[in-house]
């Protein structure tokens, strides 16, 4: 198979997997052009023997998200998280703070990361009493 219908073979069958985990509903934070909360909180907790390629993105979108904000920074988390520490941090907050799910996917990733490394202090944060409209970007 060529390289080119390669990669479009994997886009396809990501964004097969994305709209399938997710539900294919586009939240309100989608609508202008980002993941939802619900979308990413959906994508991970689909079981890797279910849907491995909705996995794959979960991790994948976790340490992107991570590495974007890190960049240029000093490395606040602790050693040894990997990228499935990463996705159980992620569904604990999301089970504690259910309320978050309204928000863009990456404020809730930085939030959920936030929580778990106080360290991390320079993240981006919800108030404890759930988003308001700036945070949902409406």
């Amino acid at each position: 198979m060529a390289e080119g219908a390669g990669s479009a073979l994997l886009r396809a069958a990501l964004a097969g997997a994305v709209a399938v985990a997710s539900g294919a509903a586009a939240g309100p934070a989608a609508a202008d052009g980002w993941q939802s909360a619900q979308q990413i909180a959906t994508i991970c907790k689909v079981e890797p023997e279910a849907n491995p390629v909705a996995v794959t993105f979960c991790l994948g979108y976790l340490q992107g998200t991570l590495d974007a904000f890190l960049m240029g920074r000093a490395n606040c988390m602790p050693q040894g998280v990997d990228a499935n520490g990463l996705r159980r941090i992620l569904l604990e907050h999301v089970a504690r703070h259910p309320d978050r799910l309204a928000v863009s996917g990456p404020l809730l990733v930085y939030d959920a990361f936030a929580e778990a490394w106080p360290d991390c202090a320079h993240m981006p944060r919800l108030a404890a009493s759930g988003p308001s409209a700036s945070d949902t970007g409406r």
